[in-house]
């Protein structure tokens, strides 16, 4: 990832150090799989698993996406300019990992910095 070469900016942007955001996909990966298996597989979902219109960003990203929504709060539209997906994939992308990265409470940090 282009933005973990510059750890200053990094931190200012997640919070984290890179090690840390590193360590925290890590942990949230498999719950986040976990809740898109469920997610996934609901009676009323018009397709398979496999089906549908895939991300254009890896995990790591979408990760990243989450984690910066969390401690700056920018509009979703400008997120989406900066990873280069639309807005409204930006809202479907904190729709899924907001949740799972709630669940990590020990990482208070991933809440917006003081002002």
């Amino acid at each position: 990832m282009y933005l973990t070469r510059y750890s200053k900016v990094f931190q200012s942007l997640t919070g984290l150090r890179v090690r840390e955001f590193e360590h925290l996909l890590v942990d949230l990966l498999p719950m986040y799989q976990a809740a898109e298996i469920k997610r996934l597989s609901r009676p009323d979902r018009q397709r398979a698993i496999g089906g549908g219109d895939r991300c254009d960003l890896a995990a790591v990203e979408q990760l990243l996406v989450a984690v910066i929504w969390l401690r700056t709060y920018p509009v979703q539209l400008v997120l989406g300019f900066l990873f280069g997906v639309s807005g409204v994939t930006v809202g479907r992308l904190l729709g899924r990992w907001v949740p799972v990265a709630g669940k990590r409470a020990p990482h208070r940090r991933l809440c917006a910095a003081p002002r």
